[in-house]
């Protein structure tokens, strides 16, 4: 804003990236290519381990969450999108996708029968008894985060954006997981049962 501010008092002037704003530019380019192979990663592991290529797509819907939940904790605190803020927000993607993998491997357990309305309470189970994994794992992370992130005992303005990003955007995702998830679950399964009844 400051720069802009001079430019607009001085029409002839033009401004041009270079030095450090320069590196960090070029280093945000190569961090989404890092994003997009870290996401093609993901999504072959998960279907290996599941032998489904529906699921690693349902679990890969939780990235979007914790995209827009560390862009909007940046954006309240009045913090610039940074290297060191896209690193934290890669790590987080690898969080989330850690808990909906957990959730995920838990409805995928056989249920009491094949009756919607018997799925529908075995999701319900299944999200209550990992409701306290995901809480307390959440909890005690960004505990440890958000001191790191306002400076408490000591700020850092590199890693201060990175465990800014990575403590909201995980602790945001929750309800996502916890109730998103499940949800979409119970879509997939419904599509899926009703193209088998009709074949």
């Amino acid at each position: 804003k400051h720069f802009l501010a001079i430019a607009d008092q001085y029409p002839g002037v033009r401004l041009e990236a270079g030095g450090e704003a320069e590196m960090t530019q070029d280093a945000l380019g190569g961090l989404l290519g890092a994003v997009a192979i870290a996401l093609v990663g993901i999504w072959v592991v998960i279907a290996l381990l599941f032998g489904s290529l529906l699921q690693p797509l349902m679990i890969m819907l939780i990235i979007p969450f914790a995209v827009a939940s560390a862009v909007f904790a940046l954006m309240i605190h009045g913090e610039p999108m940074s290297f060191f803020a896209g690193i934290g927000i890669l790590g987080l993607c690898g969080v989330v996708v850690n808990n909906a993998l957990v959730m995920v491997d838990r409805l995928n357990r056989p249920s009491a029968g094949e009756d919607s309305s018997e799925f529908v309470e075995h999701m319900i189970e299944s999200a209550t008894t990992r409701l306290r994994p995901v809480l307390l794992t959440t909890v005690t992370t960004v505990s440890g985060l958000l001191p790191l992130a306002y400076g408490l005992g000591g700020s850092d303005v590199y890693m201060g954006p990175m465990a800014l990003t990575l403590g909201y955007g995980l602790l945001l995702t929750v309800p996502a997981v916890l109730f998103f998830l499940p949800c979409c679950y119970l879509m997939i399964r419904e599509i899926t049962f009703f193209s088998h009844g009709r074949d």
